[in-house]
């Protein structure tokens, strides 16, 4: 009998782990210099959330828009969320390509939300939101977090 409870929870297990591996396209584990990032098929999710200066920003860029072209393979419909409390002048250049890069898929038809989180008194990252929604042209949510939250604990990897 408890060889069959062993055995039920443990394939169990399993087959939810699997799931997780499989519905997450890409997932990088956020380091000092460079953010996590999450990119979810089931849930239809790309986060990226912490800080951004990695060392070589294009190579850490350039897996998440491979990672990007091959989920519009076959998904319609994706929410990027950008949950930055930082980044430097080179990963918002490798931003603007991966805002650019949506546009595109946005122009043929796909439904994309871009939701841009900024802490409530950060000025300068509301701007560069604001910046990059003109300079592509695309609608971007400007989400305010509440003074005194913790922006990598405001955004859940679901979304809000």
């Amino acid at each position: 009998m408890n060889f069959f409870i062993y055995y039920y929870f443990h394939v169990d297990f399993c087959v939810e782990r699997i799931n997780q591996l499989v519905m997450n396209i890409l997932y990088i584990q956020s380091s000092h210099t460079s953010p996590e990032v999450r990119l979810n098929s089931a849930e239809k999710i790309l986060n990226l959330k912490g800080r951004s200066s990695p060392e070589n920003s294009l190579d850490f860029y350039q897996k998440i828009y491979d990672s990007v072209d091959q989920y519009f393979i076959s998904e319609k419909n994706l929410t990027l969320n950008v949950m930055f409390e930082y980044f430097n002048t080179s990963s918002s250049k490798c931003l603007f390509v991966l805002f650019r890069k949506l546009k595109n898929y946005l122009d043929i038809g796909n439904d994309i939300t871009i939701n841009w989180f900024y802490e409530e008194y950060d000025e300068d990252m509301l701007e560069t939101g604001e910046d990059f929604a003109t300079i592509i042209d695309v609608d971007l949510n400007l989400i305010e977090v509440p003074d005194g939250q913790d922006i990598d604990d405001y955004g859940t990897m679901t979304g809000r």
